[in-house]
């Protein structure tokens, strides 16, 4: 596994910045920890599971406070069996009553509800595991290694020469920082 000095150092190279002076090594991996961080919420190369714990007469749950680990919930099961992920919107045309809906029986399905919120419906006391990209640590030293696949780590250059030259000025390294960046994660010219 590659760590961060071996993003930086041929970021830095490419800036034209080999003493390092331009940005603060704390600066530089707290860009480097965030382009990590949506790096791995894109290719979702480090899952993680987790128990949720769910409470009879309570639908709707925060997914900062009651799952941490997990940046954005993909999959909700009970037990072995996968719960229909819907909007909002069926799930309201399923039933209208869905916030205080309460059951001794199975899950019927889960929503979710903005970045902030998932909906397991109907309510009752027992447990669900969610699974989605993990919410990957920050860096804090030049010699942490990195989370995300190989595969992914000259995209990873890219995003990180992609903020530095920005917040830099250097509009000319900025611009092929971005095509590289376009062409890896295949945006086209309608998605600009």
């Amino acid at each position: 596994m590659a760590t961060a000095d071996d993003i930086l150092t041929p970021v830095y190279l490419r800036l034209r910045d080999v003493s390092r002076t331009a940005t603060t090594a704390a600066h530089a991996l707290a860009i480097l920890s965030n382009a990590q961080r949506a790096l791995n919420i894109h290719y979702r190369s480090v899952l993680q599971t987790t128990t949720l714990t769910t409470v009879s007469g309570t639908t709707l749950y925060a997914v900062d406070a009651n799952l941490p680990l997990i940046a954005k919930v993909e999959r909700v099961q009970e037990g072995t069996r996968d719960l229909p992920a819907l909007t909002p919107e069926k799930l309201w045309f399923h039933d209208k009553n869905w916030l205080s809906a309460t059951t001794a029986g199975d899950f019927l399905a889960w929503a979710p509800i903005g970045r902030e919120l998932i909906a397991v419906y109907p309510s009752k006391a027992g447990s669900v595991n969610v699974t989605g990209p993990k919410q990957l640590a920050a860096l804090t030293v030049i010699g942490d290694t990195l989370s995300i696949q190989d595969q992914h780590l000259g995209t990873l250059e890219d995003m990180l020469e992609l903020e530095m030259s920005y917040r830099l000025r250097l509009f000319e390294a900025f611009q092929g920082a971005q095509q590289r960046l376009n062409a890896k994660l295949k945006v086209t010219q309608a998605q600009k």
